[in-house]
């Protein structure tokens, strides 16, 4: 069924289709800001502001409590949240989280343990990018490669072809079997497939 709702007058952030029962369109008017429409019909479900930790000392029973806030109406975990220091992507159930802290500080927590990821030395990264179903992450930095990773263990970095400028921030998606890994950076599209080759 096709529908079409006028939601704000303001651009829309970010759009993300979660599964589950029902079938949710998350539309981010601010960055704290999401609306909850059904997927089938565009019925507004639910209206949410995420409410920032006092403290983003992430070893504390206050920000376990935030992540427990990180969920839609269907029980699905929100898949990127901007806190007011933290970037948060999570997979679908929450037991993976990929946190980035600062531009060359990107770290994996797993089942509650926390890890610091694998980048070069004065590596600056612009954007960051979780399949959510097998466990795959993956990064672009400031000269437009492409990091990716396995859960904790770096399978490599490449080069995408890309320009980064300051007029368009890049961004990437990877596929919800993590087969295809796509790239731009306002431009051009580049997709890229599991193993770092460039497929288109």
């Amino acid at each position: 069924m096709a529908w079409r709702l006028h939601l704000s007058d303001r651009t829309i952030k970010r759009l993300d289709i979660l599964p589950g029962t029902p079938t949710l369109l998350a539309a981010w008017t601010q960055a704290n800001r999401v609306t909850f429409l059904d997927l089938q019909n565009g019925s507004q479900r639910a209206d949410q502001t995420i409410e920032p930790p006092p403290s983003e000392e992430r070893s504390t029973p206050i920000w376990n409590a935030f992540l427990k806030t990180l969920c839609a109406p269907n029980g699905v975990a929100l898949p990127f949240v901007r806190s007011a220091r933290t970037s948060i992507s999570q997979t679908d159930g929450g037991k993976a989280r990929l946190y980035q802290t600062a531009p060359s500080d990107l770290f994996l927590e797993l089942d509650g343990a926390e890890a610091r990821l694998e980048l070069d030395a004065g590596t600056e990264l612009l954007a960051t990018a979780v399949d959510r179903a097998s466990g795959i992450f993956a990064a672009l930095d400031a000269d437009a490669k492409l990091h990716l990773y396995r859960q904790h263990v770096r399978i490599g970095v490449f080069e995408t072809g890309l320009q980064v400028d300051e007029e368009f921030r890049p961004a990437l998606v990877i596929s919800h079997d993590g087969s295809s890994i796509f790239l731009t950076d306002g431009h051009c599209i580049v997709v890229v497939d599991g193993a770092g080759s460039i497929t288109k």
